[in-house]
């Protein structure tokens, strides 16, 4: 789940709550894995620290290959 950046801290962490009761439902967690994916659930902070890192290594690999935006 994403929120825009500028979303205030509580509402993030009510979502977040809320998502990860959610996710701890044994019907929800079989629905999602019906559709062959896994449900998992992380903090605000954990996700944005991947995105960094996965923005950081797409960077990386564009550059390498010479891929231009326009």
């Amino acid at each position: 789940m994403l929120a825009p950046s500028k979303t205030p801290r509580n509402i993030v962490n009510l979502l977040s709550k809320e998502i990860a009761q959610t996710l701890a439902r044994a019907d929800i967690q079989q629905g999602i894995a019906n559709q062959g994916a896994i449900a998992k659930y992380g903090t605000a902070e954990a996700f944005d620290k991947l995105v960094h890192e996965e923005i950081a290594t797409r960077r990386k690999v564009w550059k390498a290959a010479g891929v231009r935006v326009e």
